[in-house]
């Protein structure tokens, strides 16, 4: 009698374990269903970060690049596409051609993988291209992943360098050319750069030359979007776009000891070797902090969105030191928490 009851005891036992392993192995797979059902459909998810993204694009007249998390509509997996906004401020700032082609030179309808140029600008009219690789519908900004492609630069009919980007350049066209090398696939990308008509600095440094800038890009919340810029004579000019309590176009000085001490710093923080942008990788929807210098025949700009030299910060406080001094706001004011740019405050 005593092993029946065992024996229904453990029975039960195991009829137990069994329910409720199945329960979480279904309740799992609901939440998994739950979470994929939860995305947009790619097209749709696709179509409104392009329209998000272009006011941001406008507002910091750079390029605006995300991946997009969305459900693919044939295999109701969840993925995430890579979306590319050109601004529209200054001239034709879009990618006008685009050819893609075999070893043999034929045009082909697919390859293994796509590139994007993205572009952001510097100080006196400049700006920085960048060839992005994408494959499977994601961006790579990986070093490591890009030794697989080679590039070749050409800006204005000149050859422009082998590497991914071409730093600081102004020109009226630039085009690159990425291969895969395992694959012999060629993609060959051309664009008219901000450049031709300086954006900002337009509107912002027509005479002198730019010293500094330091500016904050923004997020797909409610990050601040400011710009500063420094000219060699000592004058200052606060653009306020977004997301902050000082919009607009503001005026100040400096005294040519504190450009002195920039241009300190940034030789002691070997400034000028560090690398144009941190990480290397694409980190999502993440602002970062722009700081471009052109001092003692020196031009370099360096973009920390994370893991920047500890160093860089240095710099950086010395920035927002001046911001503070003037008493320009960099966070939205409570009344206003949804800050937009100021219509006549030129980009």
């Amino acid at each position: 009698m005593k092993k029946i009851v065992l024996s229904c005891v453990i029975a039960l036992l195991c009829m137990f374990v069994a329910y409720q392993s199945f329960g979480q192995k279904t309740q799992g797979k609901t939440s998994k269903a739950t979470s994929e059902q939860k995305l947009p459909v790619c097209e749709d998810a696709i179509a409104a970060a392009k329209k998000l993204n272009q006011t941001q694009a406008d507002a910091e007249c750079r390029t605006v690049h995300q991946c997009v998390p969305c459900q693919d509509k044939k295999t109701n997996k969840a993925t995430c596409k890579s979306v590319t906004v050109q601004p529209t401020c200054g001239t034709a700032a879009t990618i006008t051609k685009d050819e893609a082609k075999d070893a043999s030179g034929k045009n082909q309808k697919a390859l293994p993988f796509f590139a994007e140029i993205i572009q952001s600008p510097c100080g006196n009219g400049k700006v920085s291209l960048e060839a992005v690789v994408v494959q499977d519908g994601q961006a790579s900004f990986d070093k490591k992943s890009q030794q697989a492609y080679s590039f070749k630069w050409t800006v204005d009919g000149k050859d422009a360098g082998t590497d991914s980007e071409v730093s600081c350049i102004q020109a009226k066209e630039a085009s690159v050319k990425v291969t895969k090398k395992n694959a012999d696939a060629t993609i060959t990308l051309y664009i008219k750069p901000l450049t031709e008509v300086s954006n900002t600095a337009a509107s912002m440094a027509p005479v002198p030359t730019v010293a500094a800038i330091y500016k904050k890009t923004g997020c797909f919340g409610l990050c601040p979007i400011y710009e500063v810029q420094f000219f060699v004579d000592g004058r200052v000019k606060w653009n306020g776009k977004m997301n902050v309590g000082t919009l607009g176009i503001k005026d100040a000085t400096v005294d040519r000891e504190t450009i002195a001490q920039i241009a300190r710093t940034a030789d002691r923080i070997k400034f000028f070797n560090m690398d144009r942008r941190y990480p290397d990788y694409q980190v999502w929807d993440a602002p970062s902090t722009v700081i471009y210098l052109n001092m003692n025949g020196k031009e370099h700009q360096v973009e920390n969105i994370l893991d920047a030299p500890a160093e860089l910060k240095e710099l950086e406080r010395i920035f927002d030191d001046i911001i503070k001094k003037n008493g320009w706001r960099t966070s939205p004011d409570k009344a206003n928490q949804s800050a937009q740019s100021v219509p006549d405050a030129k980009n």
